[in-house]
């Protein structure tokens, strides 16, 4: 599977208020070795939910990562889950489709290669740019233009099962992403996931080292 880095951005309120989901990352990485790169801090004129692109694109300059998976900071991972990395194909970028049917943003696998570096660019480069109604998702985030360039990449595309990218309560998964359907159990399960984890020395000292 060769190097991997698992990328999330997490600026102002989403870091203490997913911090506890933050650290399934962390222990997700440690366990599979993977590196977890974690951004706290904003950049100028950059949107955090485009931060992620660009990070991602100065990420893949980097011939010695082979993998790089994006994830946002509301997705909580299981304890159990397994390697994701094993359910990627020769195709350059594996992602999931939300509620809408449409591809979410929320985790995206890439594999470093010239197909994954130009969707990010283009994706990139057109953020300033409207798109068609049928693509829109939020005014201020990327997962319009992820939509988008989808299509025009769509043989460099494969669509991963949702439980890389669950937002659908009732349903079985390994990644948790509370959007949509999904953040009516947020109060809750986090809640309950920082009961098991708050006195833990390692969680404590990841609070110490990222937030």
């Amino acid at each position: 599977m060769g190097s991997a880095i698992m990328l999330c951005i997490a600026t102002d309120n989403y870091l203490t208020k997913f911090s506890s989901f933050l650290f399934t990352h962390y222990q997700y990485c440690k366990k599979h070795e993977i590196k977890y790169q974690l951004i706290t801090k904003n950049m100028p004129k950059i949107h955090p939910k485009w931060l992620k692109i660009w990070m991602a694109i100065k990420l893949l300059k980097n011939e010695d990562i082979n993998h790089l998976i994006l994830i946002d900071s509301d997705i909580c991972i299981g304890q159990d889950s397994p390697n994701i990395l094993k359910n990627i194909s020769s195709k350059s970028i594996h992602l999931c489709r939300g509620i809408s049917e449409r591809p979410n943003s929320g985790l995206i696998v890439f594999n470093n290669d010239q197909h994954s570096k130009e969707f990010l660019a283009n994706i990139f480069e057109d953020r300033a740019n409207s798109i068609d109604e049928s693509d829109f998702v939020t005014p201020e985030g990327e997962n319009g233009h992820v939509i988008k360039y989808s299509k025009i990449f769509k043989e460099h595309i494969k669509i991963l099962p949702n439980i890389w990218n669950n937002t659908v309560p009732e349903r079985e998964c390994f990644f948790k992403h509370y959007t949509n359907l999904m953040k009516s159990n947020f109060v809750h399960d986090a809640q309950q996931l920082k009961a098991k984890i708050s006195d833990t020395s390692e969680y404590r000292l990841f609070i110490d080292e990222h937030c």
